[in-house]
């Protein structure tokens, strides 16, 4: 196995900024304008345009970066591969077009790795956002939240502000370009990676700003997808015989709560459609396990954002939950029907 500091790939010392977009032209220019508060260590600023059809080119002229222009979408995977393929700085920080990097944000990565001899790191969503729907503060609080109190290692390549060395990136074949759309190609990668002997740090001082803006509805959608498309890794990895490593941020307390809501909503409908109160009392006390073993979580919200939104937020808690169940019993049924992407 390889090691985590094998001499063949030297440290990161100069930047390439990937950036993959598809009709991103309401946050572009916030992106590319973070980007340009004074980084010594930024050689070069990519933008593959994934055959937008909105302002995406227009917007990124105006500003000293490159532009490669995809004349047919090819998913964020194979874009963030072209891009990479193009840099010229020694080190590749993959970003999104709906990402704010603060200002010396790439040279403090880039001390980061140096300072913890390691070739390939990511950031973390600053707790905060200016998007007020209750799925997006839901969701980026999630996001901040899990990363933040993480172990300082992850096995994710989590691509709103990753960072690595471009030779070790293009030695491991870069993103799966099997992957078409914008998905969890960066779990995939990661996987890669630390299967073969190298580490991934969280520089949890690196906060970056999340503009996207979930509905409810985009947010269990995109959950759906996140469920199915991790199955399949492990489902794919069992059939090739591969050992999966550890494909999630949150904890075990967290991720049982996918079946104890499966049988919470089972419960409700036997007692609904049986008239069966028993049924009603033991749904209730499933509520309260899912609540306990979730207890840091949603004082965390409480603390966060007040008792109402916390309130608010189990019950997204608990949708979320069926999302991924649901997304986890489509990952098994498209899987056996030949499907092995999501």
């Amino acid at each position: 196995m390889t090691s985590p500091q094998s001499p063949q790939f030297p440290p990161c010392s100069t930047v390439s900024v990937v950036i993959p977009v598809k009709n991103g032209s309401d946050t572009l220019r916030r992106c590319l304008s973070s980007l340009m508060n004074s980084n010594t260590t930024l050689k070069e600023i990519i933008v593959v345009d994934d055959a937008s059809h909105d302002a995406t080119a227009d917007i990124t002229r105006q500003f000293d970066v490159r532009l490669i222009s995809l004349d047919h979408s090819v998913g964020a995977a194979t874009a963030r591969n072209i891009g990479a393929k193009h840099a010229t700085g020694n080190c590749l920080f993959f970003t999104d077009c709906d990402i704010e990097i603060p200002p010396g944000g790439i040279d403090a990565m880039v001390e980061f790795m140096k300072k913890k001899k390691s070739l390939a790191a990511i950031g973390i969503l600053r707790k905060d956002t200016e998007i007020t729907t209750p799925a997006s503060r839901y969701e980026n609080y999630y996001m901040h939240r899990h990363y933040a109190v993480h172990d300082d290692e992850i096995e994710i390549l989590y691509t709103s502000a990753a960072c690595i060395s471009r030779e070790l990136f293009m030695s491991l074949g870069g993103f799966d370009e099997a992957y078409k759309g914008a998905t969890i190609e960066d779990m995939e990668f990661g996987q890669r990676l630390v299967r073969s002997g190298y580490r991934i740090s969280i520089n949890k001082s690196l906060l970056v700003h999340h503009l996207k803006r979930f509905t409810l509805c985009s947010l269990l959608r995109a959950n759906f997808h996140k469920a199915q498309g991790t199955l399949k890794i492990r489902l794919r990895n069992a059939e090739s015989g591969t050992v999966t490593s550890k494909l999630v941020a949150p904890p075990l307390s967290f991720i049982a709560g996918i079946p104890i809501t499966v049988l919470l909503w089972m419960l409700t409908g036997a007692g609904l459609v049986l008239m069966f109160p028993p049924a009603f009392f033991a749904a209730s006390l499933l509520l309260i396990i899912i609540c306990l073993l979730n207890m840091s979580w949603l004082t965390f919200l409480m603390k966060s954002a007040g008792l109402g939104f916390m309130l608010a937020g189990i019950g997204i808690m608990l949708l979320n939950y069926s999302a991924y169940a649901a997304g986890i019993t489509w990952g098994f049924l498209s899987f056996a029907s030949g499907r092995r992407y999501a």
